[in-house]
């Protein structure tokens, strides 16, 4: 069991340093996040008009606590804006000790599950490159469920979801690297 512990530990390292690198030194993220013109003006009047934390969806076919009709609310959707908030009520620490924490645990999370899948699968799938895209197709899933349908269902924009992809796939490419040579022999 020692060799496989090591390979969850390797991954979990190499997956958060990727984490870091992704979103610190190459410039990709910095691209398709924008930033919000009078952005003073528009934390202001969010704060005065939202009252609680929440994921908000515009325009909604709730308006004032009634379902609007389908072919108003298509109308309303088309003639826009549209978009997504998630918005926090008060401010948070941007880089304290629980974010690295939170980070860390998720990336020993995803590093012990695949870790397990190589061991699981170890007699079926053999040699390092067939198990490193095993462990890429993983990132692949993990961009599809959530990405995906954010870009066709609430518009998410296209270039910030092929970064998402990007970083998805290298992410896992990097962990599935790192665990390949912990995996036991049979």
């Amino acid at each position: 069991m020692g060799k496989p512990l090591v390979g969850v530990l390797v991954g979990a390292v190499a997956y958060f340093v990727w984490g870091m690198l992704s979103w610190t030194v190459i410039p990709w993220h910095n691209r398709v996040v924008k930033t919000l013109p009078e952005e003073q003006l528009i934390t202001d009047t969010l704060k005065t008009v939202i009252a609680e934390p929440g994921f908000f969806l515009f325009p909604s076919m709730n308006q004032n606590g009634k379902m609007m009709d389908h072919t108003a609310f298509a109308e309303r959707y088309m003639k826009g804006p549209t978009g997504v908030i998630a918005f926090s009520t008060g401010g948070k620490d941007w880089m304290g000790p629980r974010k690295y924490i939170v980070a860390w645990l998720a990336a020993f999370a995803i590093a012990a599950i695949s870790m397990l899948l190589l061991c699981l699968i170890r007699d079926r799938v053999t040699g390092t490159l067939p198990r490193i895209l095993l462990v890429t197709s993983i990132g692949a899933v993990v961009f599809l469920a959530p990405h995906l349908s954010y870009w066709n269902w609430l518009s998410f924009p296209s270039d910030y979801t092929t970064v998402a992809a990007a970083d998805s796939l290298a992410a896992f490419f990097v962990l599935g690297w790192a665990q390949v040579f912990f995996v036991p022999k049979s």
